[in-house]
């Protein structure tokens, strides 16, 4: 339960891997002891999803009076949906039959998800943040997912992000200049909660916002060693030199890796500390 609740993302993941798991043994050959063994284990992984699934609902409910396993999860996903270039058709074709709070900052709606949720100034936090923007944010995402026109560019921009996210593997890549760029929103909302000199001056002096840090050696060991594992399990997965359960077991790790990479580019964003599976 800890590993499911210690990021949003590891719930519809291990569901991903659970289903996964089913297909392997649907398709297995005749072992009828082996197979009663593996749907025990699935059924014990189903009960422990379910369980965890309950217990993110009902904290919600208690601390935050909303019975989802995310309260701020819409409005992660309307800033994506940002990204894709979607919102601003959506809002031109229903705003003026839908009473949506955020068409009367249409033309100030920014191009950068990360932009739109942490610039304190922003049109976000005068619609009211976290707390108050997530019934409307979900009524804009339905609206956009169940529209036929729209997948087309959502099934480009959903691949390319996979893609992306499957190569974007580096050691230290998400040790950002906070300082500038569509980061600065950042680095302004962590100094709003943690106003103290120390934050400005500690944090102004490190190796990071300097842009001094270098993995260079340590991400080419590691881009070498990857690559090489690849083609070593591509290798011997087309020659079928595996023993039925090694293939079975590199079945699921590769299902793991790309179902990983699809649900954090695309519920989240592209970011090398994503690449885990």
């Amino acid at each position: 339960m800890l590993f499911l609740t210690s990021h949003l993302s590891n719930i519809p993941l291990l569901g991903a891997l659970v289903l996964t798991g089913m297909i392997v043994i649907l398709v297995k050959k005749n072992d009828k002891p082996l197979k009663k063994y593996m749907w025990q284990k699935v059924f014990f992984i189903l009960l422990i999803f379910v369980i965890t699934l309950a217990t993110l609902a009902i904290y919600n409910k208690r601390h935050f009076s909303r019975l989802s396993l995310s309260p701020s999860g819409s409005v992660f996903f309307f800033a994506r949906l940002i990204d894709t270039g979607l919102i601003g058709p959506y809002l031109s074709e229903n705003c003026d039959r839908k009473d949506y709070l955020i068409c009367r900052y249409r033309d100030s709606i920014p191009r950068s998800s990360q932009e739109f949720l942490w610039h304190t100034e922003g049109i976000f936090y005068q619609m009211g943040g976290w707390y108050k923007y997530g019934d409307e944010a979900a009524g804009i995402n339905k609206g956009i997912l169940t529209t036929p026109k729209y997948y087309k560019t959502l099934l480009w921009h959903f691949t390319k992000a996979t893609l992306k996210q499957l190569v974007t593997c580096s050691v230290g890549g998400d040790f950002y200049n906070f300082t500038d760029g569509s980061w600065k929103p950042v680095y302004d909302k962590c100094l709003e909660n943690f106003p103290r000199n120390e934050m400005r001056r500690d944090f102004l002096n490190t190796r990071q916002t300097k842009e001094t840090l270098s993995f260079g050696l340590l991400n080419y060991v590691f881009t070498v060693a990857l690559i090489l594992s690849v083609f070593v399990l591509l290798y011997f997965l087309l020659r079928r030199q595996l023993k039925e359960t090694a293939t079975e077991f590199i079945i699921i790790v590769l299902s793991a890796v790309v179902s990983n990479a699809f649900i954090c580019a695309n519920l989240s964003n592209v970011l090398s500390r994503y690449r885990r599976a």
